[in-house]
């Protein structure tokens, strides 16, 4: 039975306050994702913040469990995005997509000016864009500050990952986000099971989810959902109810034993 876990982020408190704004700039080169740019842009303090995430961090995405970062680009940047709010604790809700070349000069250079006149593609309105590009080329360059995420690599046969420093992270989000991660409590996780057999059903329903962001929701909740679609089967197709949980996969990919069950929407 397949099992798909994803994570609705309805923002911190405190986060996005009046005079700062949160963008994720993607690094994309022949279709794939090559880094993401976490950036904060505050015209109160004068300041741009970016921390620059490796297409090998190894995160929780929606819909896919812990995999590469880079691997949430291949089901939209709105999984991306989904993605790095939860790892970050910080509301990420506007985009950009540029070139990979474009990306990394911008990181070299401490630079995010001439990123949004390369875009490629954006979720930003033509008018958000523009005040966007007023709010950058009112700070000065050198008050612009971008470091990359603490990682550790881990080698995995003929793969590298990159495991972020929980530690360090959080005193970067403390520093310049204001957040404390371990006092966040703003996602609403949804599991989804497949129970009808139908392979790949749970997985195309968690990316049907994915984009739906409730507003003003601010309290901690958790729900579990469970799919069956044996009610749209004839009788010759249906399994007997003995047969139909056999096996599940928690988020991380690895199979476990799960007992027969049909249950309703639950909330906890």
């Amino acid at each position: 039975m397949e099992r798909y876990t994803f994570d609705w982020d309805f923002g911190a408190s405190g986060v996005g306050a009046t005079g700062a704004g949160e963008l994720l700039v993607i690094g994309v080169q022949g279709g794939k994702a090559t880094g993401f740019l976490a950036v904060r842009v505050t015209t109160v303090d004068k300041q741009i913040y970016g921390i620059a995430i490796p297409d090998g961090a190894f995160i929780e995405v929606p819909g896919q469990g812990f995999a590469r970062l880079a691997d949430s680009y291949s089901a939209g940047a709105q999984v991306s995005l989904s993605a790095v709010s939860n790892y970050l604790t910080v509301p990420f809700r506007n985009f950009i997509v540029v070139p990979a070349l474009a990306y990394q000069q911008a990181v070299t250079s401490q630079s995010v000016a001439k990123l949004l006149s390369v875009e490629s593609s954006t979720n930003l309105s033509a008018q958000g864009k523009q005040q966007l590009a007023a709010d950058i080329a009112s700070i000065p360059k050198e008050n612009t500050a971008i470091v990359p995420l603490p990682v550790q690599p881990v080698h995995l046969g003929s793969q590298t990952y990159f495991q972020p420093q929980k530690t360090q992270v959080a005193d970067l989000l403390t520093k310049w986000w204001g957040v404390d991660p371990s006092k966040v409590a703003q996602v609403t996780r949804v599991i989804l099971y497949n129970g009808a057999g139908i392979p790949g059903i749970a997985g195309e329903a968690a990316q049907q989810l994915i984009p739906c962001r409730p507003a003003g929701r601010r309290h901690e909740e958790r729900r579990q959902l469970q799919l069956h679609a044996d009610a749209g089967r004839s009788p010759a197709r249906q399994r007997p109810a003995g047969q139909r949980h056999r096996q599940g996969y928690s988020a991380s990919g690895k199979s476990r034993a799960s007992p027969p069950t049909r249950a309703s929407p639950t909330s906890s």
